[in-house]
């Protein structure tokens, strides 16, 4: 079984997910970056769940967790939990956790590939 210790320190799996039929960008978040992250997860108000995007370019980002797996997306942050993911929270993205992935993948790299499938 993880430790909570142990779970704050692993990384945390970032996909941006903006491709279909093709794998989608994907980095590693550690140290003071993952940390940042999991305080804003962890200051999200309670929301709705939102559903998964259906529609084809940028649906916003998954990130893996050893908790299960996050959607952040328009406004809203979903957690699925693992490994009984039909349990889903839903959050308000009041913590711009959004704004701020974005701005790590442009830092990463990613700012060309968003603004073309973003902007569609």
């Amino acid at each position: 079984m993880t430790s909570a210790s142990q779970r704050e320190g692993a990384g945390i799996e970032v996909e941006l997910d903006i491709f279909s039929g093709r794998e989608n960008p994907s980095w590693t978040l550690a140290g003071e970056r993952a940390q940042t992250l999991r305080q804003k997860l962890a200051d999200l108000s309670p929301g709705q769940v939102s559903p998964e995007p259906e529609h084809l370019g940028y649906r916003g980002f998954v990130l893996h967790v050893p908790e299960g797996r996050w959607r952040i997306w328009n406004g809203t942050a979903t957690l699925f939990p693992a490994p009984h993911p039909s349990g889903a929270r839903g959050y308000q993205d009041d913590q711009q956790v959004e704004e701020w992935l974005l701005s790590v993948a442009e830092q990463l790299g990613h700012g060309p590939t968003i603004e073309r499938f973003r902007s569609r």
